[in-house]
């Protein structure tokens, strides 16, 4: 009875040290998969140069890059605002309904592409040489890879090489690029149509 009882009681004993160290595993397991999980939240967001890189939907190249003069812009981005709105009260005066709707069009496309180029990736070059393109050029300033056949240019004030670069305009907060090239030509202009169109609204007001 008593070998019984002992080889009850060592059983016991290793059916709690195996549960106790599948606990532990377990434990590890979702610490490691919550590390993983900060460390990916984390990831979506970098910093590259003077840049703020936002990866979205685990996508490989960045969605939204925010620039080092995004101060700039936000001056820029209400100040915008605040002309909306006063064209907005000088169409009130008019009663031409078909004006009024080309307007607020007008207005709506004007921020949307102004907002669009502070937002949209310029066309950062993030490729850096490995084994299967060392005969490649090296960007001295930042070490990626500069294409002979490709307008790329390193911006000082972003520290990163810009594919199909333009200029460096800091009203929307970095480079005007490959990618943000159309929406920047387009916000240019709306804002020429724009100041057209309020000297022709101007022109036809009656406000007596």
């Amino acid at each position: 009875m008593g070998d019984i009882k002992e080889e009850i009681e060592f059983n016991n004993l290793n059916k709690i040290e195996s549960n106790n160290k599948n606990y532990i595993e377990l434990n590890t397991e979702e610490e490691n998969i919550e590390k993983k999980e900060e460390k990916t939240k984390k990831e979506k967001i970098k910093k590259y140069g003077n840049l703020i890189l936002i990866y979205l939907m685990n996508s490989n190249k960045p969605k939204i890059v925010i620039g080092p003069d995004w101060k700039f812009f936000i001056i820029g981005f209400i100040c915008l605002i605040i002309y909306s709105f006063l064209i907005i009260y000088i169409l009130l005066f008019h009663s031409n309904i078909y004006l009024k709707i080309i307007g607020f069009i007008i207005i709506v496309l004007e921020l949307l592409f102004y907002l669009l180029s502070f937002l949209v990736d310029p066309g950062i070059q993030l490729k850096r040489p490995n084994d299967k393109n060392l005969n490649h050029q090296i960007c001295l300033f930042c070490g990626v890879i500069k294409y002979n056949n490709v307008n790329q240019f390193h911006c000082d004030e972003c520290n990163a090489c810009i594919i199909g670069y333009d200029h460096h305009c800091p009203w929307i907060g970095k480079c005007v690029g490959k990618n943000n090239l159309f929406y920047f030509r387009m916000f240019i202009f709306s804002v020429f149509a724009n100041f057209a169109y309020i000297i022709l609204i101007i022109s036809t007001i009656d406000f007596e």
